[in-house]
């Protein structure tokens, strides 16, 4: 396994088994985190984007990294209490030993659907 893909496992892992304090230990301390619902900077604005997300996760499957000494990118099915699949992909970006840019972007139908929006049904 590269750097990265090492890094990432673990820092998947921390998270997706929801310790996101854990997960930080692999970011370093001005992390920018790239979301479709925003820009959030440094390990507060990680627990911002990631505190309230995770305590929804019911578990995550289809986890699969691909990368090299500087990026990985990230394939996954998250599974929520109110939407049962929510595909997501992130770029991960080394500094050194520690992820420093995550650019995530992700399925948001599931989300509008759960939340009363008008998209299309998933078959």
């Amino acid at each position: 396994m590269s750097t990265a893909e090492t890094i990432g496992t673990e820092y998947f892992n921390a998270w997706s088994s929801k310790d996101v304090s854990k997960a930080t230990e692999f970011l370093t301390d001005d992390v920018e985190v790239f979301a479709p619902n925003g820009t959030f900077t440094g390990h507060d604005g990680y627990h911002e984007f990631m505190d309230f997300f995770v305590g929804l996760v019911t578990h995550v499957d289809d986890f699969v990294i691909h990368g090299d000494d500087q990026t990985a990118t990230v394939w996954y099915n998250t599974h929520l209490q109110m939407v049962d699949s929510l595909v997501a992909g992130e770029l991960l970006t080394l500094r050194g030993d520690k992820i420093a840019r995550i650019n995530i972007t992700f399925d948001q139908m599931p989300l509008a659907q759960a939340f009363g929006g008008s998209a299309p049904e998933h078959k």
